[in-house]
């Protein structure tokens, strides 16, 4: 299938900024580091790692430095295309292009170089393409291995103009604090470019040794910007890594993802492979340690998902109650005018059997359904009330008052964790803080345990 390689399009002038603001919204932050690696002056593929669907091109389509003719160009599966016109108009409008899988049982040789052929004058254009090199998504925080495409792209691209272009592959992490949740924070750190070049004599001597090698160096680089679980028993993994953040009064989880919250995650996995590979006693201890840390942490009625260090004075946490009591009018007006279209596109997105689209299919409901409930509310104002101004006014408070109320139950859950935390007695917060320990360093469970709660300064 043949389709359209667009250049601007009026779709970015009213669309982009649209969904730039919804997908900031719903993942609440949206960072980013390393972007000094990126040179603007030469054609980039972009290889990002694959946890989760549409956002993740999402991520570097949205704030992407745009000029009249720097685009990013993603290549997504086939099977999006061929299905409805109106869909491939909108899909190209976008600058995608259909990449073809054995699955899709076509030609796959005669369908891709066609594809490759269109990558190849993107690039000589100075523009820019976004490959998925693992190829499927994977909802999980690994990195799978990287199929050969992007690196023929690569090289094909080069070899067509000399090796003239100057393309090199940024290598990109991207990072989700909790993949299929919304509101969480994303985190994306580009990696040192890899020349093209580099690998121009290797590639004139022997084709598919180049195109290895290049394939290699690229999944390498990607893991190292990317957290990755593969070294570990993944469940353990997970519960092991949100202990250390839960545990760290540095770390605050109801705020963004940071490079430091990231760069944390990735030195707890390296501690964890060290201390519990071909160690089975020591991982099942550790196992066991966790699981009698969960039920201490249920019978407290203490959530798991929240900070596990007592922060707060007793004197800040009664001022912020009073601050919720206020609040509350405010509170209701927003959850009471935004809750059905927020409890629709949940129930729409976890009916969904794939977990990898979840969270994009979450929010790109959102994306039309709020607009339509509002545009409703709005009429019924109107209807009610005969008033134009009435109801524009009423309108617009509607977004901001459903932000304004997430804030606040975020902030309240949190607050509430804080209280939670001052009811245990010493002993309890003492066989806490063992266990937390124990799990943290199983290779040092002897050694004296940090006390759970840190100093508790307003």
């Amino acid at each position: 299938m043949n389709v359209d390689i667009r250049g601007w399009t009026f779709t970015h002038w009213w669309v982009r900024p649209v969904v730039k603001v919804w997908f900031e919204t719903y993942h609440k932050s949206v960072t980013y580091s390393g972007v000094e690696h990126i040179n603007w002056d030469k054609p980039i593929i972009f290889a990002p790692s694959h946890q989760n669907a549409f956002s993740d091109a999402l991520c570097l389509i949205l704030p992407t430095k745009y000029t009249n003719n720097r685009f990013i160009y993603p290549l997504i599966r086939a099977d999006a295309f061929g299905k409805n016109t109106a869909i491939d108009w909108i899909l190209t409008a976008f600058h995608m292009l259909p990449v073809y899988r054995p699955r899709d049982r076509v030609n796959l040789k005669e369908q891709n170089e066609s594809v490759f052929g269109d990558c190849y004058d993107i690039l000589a254009k100075n523009r820019n393409l976004l490959i998925h090199p693992e190829g499927n998504c994977i909802p999980k925080k690994k990195v799978g291995r990287f199929k050969k495409g992007l690196a023929r792209i690569a090289l094909g691209a080069e070899k067509r103009h000399n090796f003239d272009l100057g393309v090199t592959v940024i290598p990109v992490g991207i990072n989700y604090r909790q993949i299929t949740e919304a509101r969480k924070g994303i985190h994306v750190e580009f990696g040192k470019a890899v020349p093209v070049s580099q690998f121009e004599e290797s590639y004139r001597e022997h084709e598919a040794t180049a195109i290895t090698d290049l394939t290699r160096r690229v999944e390498e680089a990607v893991r190292a910007v990317t957290v990755d679980y593969n070294s570990v028993e993944y469940q353990l993994a997970e519960q092991v890594v949100q202990l250390k953040k839960q545990s760290t009064a540095e770390i605050d989880v109801t705020e963004g993802y940071s490079s430091k919250e990231v760069e944390l995650e990735k030195e707890v996995i390296d501690d964890l492979t060290n201390n519990l590979s071909g160690k089975e006693n020591l991982l099942k201890s550790t196992k066991q340690n966790m699981a009698k840390l969960r039920d201490e942490l249920d019978k407290q009625h203490i959530n798991f998902n929240y900070s596990l260090v007592d922060k707060h004075s007793v004197r800040r946490l009664l001022a912020e109650g009073i601050g919720f009591i206020i609040a509350l009018p405010l509170f209701l007006y927003g959850a009471i005018n935004n809750i059905v279209p927020w409890l629709l596109i949940h129930a729409f997105a976890n009916a969904i059997e794939e977990k990898q689209f979840i969270s994009s299919a979450r929010m790109l409901m959102g994306l039309l359904t709020f607009p339509l409930f509002y545009l409703a509310q709005g009429a019924v104002c109107w209807g009610a009330t005969g008033s134009l101004w009435w109801t524009v006014a009423y309108m617009v408070s509607l977004p901001f008052s459903g932000i304004l109320s997430l804030n606040l139950y975020e902030k309240w859950k949190d607050w509430k964790q804080q209280i939670r935390l001052k009811l245990p007695s010493k002993a309890t917060n003492d066989k806490i803080s063992g266990l937390i320990a124990k799990v943290l360093n199983p290779s040092k469970s002897n050694s004296a345990a940090k006390p759970l709660t840190d100093s508790a300064q307003s």
